[in-house]
């Protein structure tokens, strides 16, 4: 079973199954939330090419990016890639997570421009392209809402 007080992610990446836990309490704090039963998180992903020259391409043909998203604010609370160094996937994941899927995107595009200085920039981009499109897709109000309740 699940501890009430923690929200349990299973991501598949890669073929890999990576678990992550958030604690709830500080979920609900950060996100502004009136309560634990306010949190719902939906898994969004996108995919994208990458040059012949990346190891991505080597080990796994395309780039996936798998996000968890709060729905109620629409910020990124997890994010994992199928990146081939754990540490570029780790520094992937802090310049994205507390982000808004919605409204923050040129944003997030232009600081991964900046700082994400590996060959998998551009698939990077068009996979948070991708998922953002397929969040908006689920979650149609968060057009109208984008920055939450």
């Amino acid at each position: 079973g699940v501890d009430d007080d923690v929200v349990l992610l299973k991501l598949l990446i890669g073929g890999e199954l990576v678990v992550g836990g958030v604690s709830r309490t500080s979920a609900v704090v950060y996100l502004g939330l009136k309560r634990h039963g306010d949190l719902v998180v939906a898994l969004v992903t996108g995919v994208a090419k990458v040059t012949k020259d990346d190891a991505i391409n080597a080990m796994y043909g395309t780039f996936s990016l798998s996000l968890v998203v709060d729905v109620h604010s629409n910020r990124i609370l997890s994010a994992s890639g199928n990146m081939v160094m754990q540490n570029t996937n780790d520094f992937l994941a802090h310049l994205l997570i507390g982000k808004n899927i919605v409204t923050q995107m040129d944003e997030i595009c232009d600081v991964l421009k900046k700082r994400f200085l590996a060959l998998a920039q551009k698939a990077v981009i068009v996979a948070l392209r991708d998922a953002q499109n397929h969040y908006l897709m689920a979650y149609p109000a968060a057009r109208e809402n984008p920055t939450g309740i």
